[in-house]
């Protein structure tokens, strides 16, 4: 009887733990980086060679994201409709002086299970050595 209650315990103990880990994963703020860096400097060729926005919750899927960045004609967008940087985005950044500063904007994410609900996450901004 004593062994038939412990276990009783301990297998709603564990489904209890498991649904718990669901709650906090479901409702951690998603997070965006490249080439695993969320802010700070980050090489050309890394940020080409990743080639994508991550996101730190695997549920989710990023949808779209801007790219912005300065030129002497001012502040230029360029957009990408999936996570991957698109070959414009490439080609610019490989053109980039040192120094540059780039930001990562308007990243729309969805949980994978209901794509047709989007929400934007934070902006991310590294610079370009």
């Amino acid at each position: 009887m004593k062994k038939t209650v412990s276990l009783i315990i301990m297998v709603l103990f564990v489904a209890f733990s498991a649904q718990l880990n669901a709650q906090v994963e479901k409702n951690r703020k998603a997070e965006a980086s490249i080439a695993a860096k969320k802010n700070g400097s980050v090489t050309k060729s890394a940020i080409i060679s990743a080639g994508k926005i991550d996101i730190s919750t695997p549920s989710k899927t990023i949808a779209s994201f801007e790219m912005t960045y300065k030129t002497s004609a001012g502040v230029q967008t360029l957009t990408s409709n999936s996570k991957n940087l698109t070959t414009e985005m490439k080609n610019v950044i490989n053109g980039f002086k040192l120094q540059t500063p780039i930001t990562f904007q308007n990243i729309m994410i969805y949980e994978n299970s209901t794509p047709d609900r989007k929400e934007r996450i934070e902006p991310i901004t590294i610079t370009v050595l």
